[in-house]
């Protein structure tokens, strides 16, 4: 876990603000052709809900509920369907009150099967990868994710996004990041961990 933390986890980091940036510039080309298969970048932002901690000392400690914000990269694929990242932002306070915020993120690899008869473009979709939680310190933890949403197209190189996902974050060992051990005595000791988003975005193919 320690080689994810400081190796693996900025590597991946930098390879998303890299692909993105990448992404951009290709937004510049003509329409995809009819029946290609594009690229799509999807910047997005959301409401989240509170996420429960259990912990032996501490009763209801809880996230708050709030906004998020994150950027979806995929290929679309012949199924149809596509593939590609997802990269999900939020910072929130933890109730009972403690003076760290906490910061979510997800960084997963994602895929949906598109239904693409009707106007709506109705999806299903999964992912997986890791979640990273910041407070007084910070731990990285596998995590999945499932998700229904729509995606109706209003040009060949525009759409819109809605969806709600759910996301659940796997701990296999207590974990003191939520706050200084000194000042209190959260350990958090949960196995799962979720959290539901609901979002809209809108989505650029190319």
């Amino acid at each position: 876990m320690d080689f994810i933390n400081h190796r693996l986890y900025p590597r991946l980091k930098q390879g998303v603000i890299l692909l993105a940036i990448a992404m951009g510039s290709a937004m510049a080309s003509a329409a995809p052709a009819s029946g290609q298969l594009a690229w799509q970048v999807t910047p997005y932002g959301g409401y989240s809900s509170s996420m429960s901690f259990d912990s032996d000392e501490v009763s209801d400690l809880h996230s708050k509920e709030g906004s998020n914000w994150g950027l979806m990269i995929h290929k679309e694929t012949r199924d149809p369907g596509v593939i590609g990242l997802i990269d999900s932002h939020q910072t929130t306070d933890l109730s009972p009150e403690i003076s760290d915020k906490l910061t979510i993120q997800y960084l997963h690899f994602s895929g949906a099967l598109v239904y693409p008869d009707g106007p709506l473009h109705p999806y299903v979709g999964a992912s997986a990868g890791l979640t990273h939680m910041s407070a007084y310190d910070s731990v990285i933890k596998p995590s999945m994710s499932l998700a229904v949403g729509v995606q109706p197209r209003l040009t060949d190189n525009f759409a819109l996004m809605a969806e709600l996902r759910g996301y659940g974050t796997f701990f296999n060992s207590s974990s003191q990041f939520i706050c200084d051990p000194s000042v209190c005595a959260a350990r958090i000791q949960s196995n799962v961990i979720g959290q539901l988003q609901a979002n809209v975005g809108m989505t650029f193919r190319f």
